[in-house]
């Protein structure tokens, strides 16, 4: 037992001596593999630049808005008739008051294609009646169809065209129609089978207010 305890240590003795000269002359090669271990580079990301998205108009925003700003006229004020005021649906209507010596003024509003004229003073009346009416008997305009308004405040007229082409605007006074209205005799012209320019002429009566 003893000696083969000696012969173990005398085995170990040897070994650690060659492994010691080996390493000494450079034939043993130790590796540490902490120290060998191949680190590749971190490659440095590409910076990203941020793009702002472009922002195109809304398709309310790219529309031109139109004007809706109205000019209000005044008039009147003619003999027994009342001062009043109206409004212009838009910037196509234009406004031009006459008044003469004679105690009459006519208020003139027109477009390229259609006009209105408000006389006061220096006319005559007329009974208008339509296929909802009585038939009357003296001086009166009668009329197959209509279209009706209400003022701002608050009376109710008809308008519908005479032979001429014109078409005459009448106000209900009891249970009959009449012309002049208590504005005046009013009389318009528009393209034939225009029925924005009937909604014009519509808002403009819509619009009158006696002062």
């Amino acid at each position: 037992m003893k000696i083969t305890t000696t012969i173990l240590v005398a085995v170990i003795v040897v070994l650690v001596g060659v492994i010691g000269y080996m390493a000494g002359k450079g034939n043993l090669n130790v590796k540490n593999p902490s120290n060998n271990t191949n680190v590749s580079p971190t490659a440095a990301e590409p910076r990203q630049t941020e793009e702002k998205p472009t922002t195109l108009p809304s398709e309310d925003e790219s529309k031109e808005t139109p004007s809706s700003t109205t000019e209000t006229v005044q008039a009147g004020g003619v003999t027994t008739f009342p001062k009043y005021t109206l409004s212009l649906p838009s910037s196509s209507w234009t406004s031009e008051k006459t008044e003469d010596t004679n105690n009459s003024q006519v208020l003139t509003l027109s477009t390229s294609t259609s006009k209105m004229t408000i006389a006061q003073g220096g006319s005559g009346g007329k009974i208008c009646t339509y296929p909802d009416t009585e038939p009357f008997e003296g001086p009166s305009e009668d009329f197959k169809e209509y279209r009706s308004a209400t003022t701002k405040d608050g009376v109710t007229l008809r308008y519908a065209p005479m032979s001429d082409g014109q078409y005459l605007t009448c106000e209900k006074v009891g249970s009959s129609w009449q012309s002049p209205t208590s504005y005046g005799v009013i009389l318009f012209t528009t393209p034939k089978g225009n029925t924005n320019a009937l909604d014009d002429v519509n808002a403009i009566l819509g619009s009158l207010k006696k002062d």
